[in-house]
């Protein structure tokens, strides 16, 4: 598919309208495809760029709801394994929730082809292992998606990840945690 884009010039101000459809590009196997999504409409002098409402984010939500992915870490492990590890740990963790939650109108929305670069994800740390099973605990009894990674063969749970949520409905599971890697956290 094409960019399809149409200039209509106003007689009354001497500026373009610009009507467009993005080209949004996506991955399969080695080859990245365009494609197309719905028009934008704005009038500008120059090319058009995206557009959004200020009041709404990527995916029409309002601003101060995003959706967001929350990811805690235990503090132990931050402090302790290497950044490496840690890393994939989060990943792993965010991963699998988002395949345990790939059906949900949130992880659509989350995962869309105009929202994969303004993906919002929150890192925390919980300050050990009773902490995330706690939260896990919370979050199965509310039916909430999450995953808590369980690193094999030491069968250690590491990380915990929520499938993507609107940020009022999963941020209290979240809200005593402290961000990962703030300097109050270290040893």
């Amino acid at each position: 598919p094409t960019v399809h884009t149409r200039i209509r010039k106003d007689s009354s101000s001497g500026m373009h309208r610009t009507v467009y459809r993005s080209a949004v590009l996506w991955c399969t196997g080695s080859r990245t495809i365009p494609t197309r999504i719905p028009h934008r409409a704005h009038a500008t002098r120059g090319p058009p760029t995206r557009v959004q409402s200020m009041a709404t984010d990527s995916t029409g939500a309002p601003r101060d709801d995003p959706l967001v992915q929350y990811v805690a870490l235990r503090k132990d492990v931050v402090v302790d394994w290497p950044v490496g590890a840690v890393a994939a740990q989060a990943a792993h963790a965010a991963t699998a929730a988002l395949w345990m939650s790939r059906d949900a109108q949130t992880t659509a929305a989350y995962c869309a082809a105009d929202n994969i670069d303004y993906m919002r994800k929150v890192v925390l740390e919980a300050p050990g292992e009773t902490s995330l099973l706690q939260i896990a605990a919370k979050l199965e009894e509310a039916g909430i998606c999450h995953k808590l990674w369980v690193e094999q063969p030491e069968n250690v749970p590491t990380a915990l990840a929520a499938a993507p949520n609107r940020k009022s409905v999963v941020g209290p599971f979240f809200k005593k945690l402290k961000l990962c890697g703030s300097t109050s956290s270290k040893k």
